[in-house]
């Protein structure tokens, strides 16, 4: 299959930035990007352009997805099933970031998927043998990294 050498280049840049970035709702949208560059392969539009226009057509769809979503009632889901769609998509996403970023250490990472587990300050100290408040101070320093990571993520 022939592809334009525009086309080819709007495909790279998107692929980068879906490589680039752990957000689930930029994954999605880059997704829809890619699918709409890759619908018109033949397209010789500067690549900035199709991108540019791919992503934001794949905002629209997304957005119109947010709004509707946010017409249907919930009410019959049980409130035992997840604490709230929201909380429950927000802490996943959370934790794939935790996994993949390199904006903190092996050991903050660790502290702060035991933490996010459910563990507290005595049982991490308890299990490193270590005094609580030395514990307390590598969590704080941990959620301090992260902060700063997720921050430099984000802004990607």
């Amino acid at each position: 299959m022939m592809i334009a050498i525009e086309a080819q280049s709007a495909v790279r840049a998107l692929y980068t930035k879906c490589a680039a970035t752990p957000q689930d709702y930029w994954q999605q949208r880059c997704e829809r990007a890619l699918d709409e560059c890759l619908r018109n392969p033949l397209r010789a539009t500067p690549w900035m352009h199709q991108v540019r226009n791919a992503l934001a057509n794949a905002k629209k769809v997304l957005d119109q997805r947010d709004e509707i979503i946010q017409a249907v009632p919930f009410d019959d889901v049980a409130d035992t099933y997840a604490p709230t769609f929201t909380d429950a998509f927000a802490a996943i996403d959370i934790m794939l970031w935790l996994e993949r970023t390199n904006g903190i250490t092996a050991p903050e990472r660790a502290i702060l998927q035991d933490l996010a587990a459910g563990e507290d300050a005595e049982s991490l100290a308890d299990r490193a043998n270590v005094p609580v408040t030395s514990m307390r101070q590598k969590i704080s320093r941990a959620r301090s990294s992260a902060r700063r990571a997720w921050t430099t993520d984000m802004a990607v």
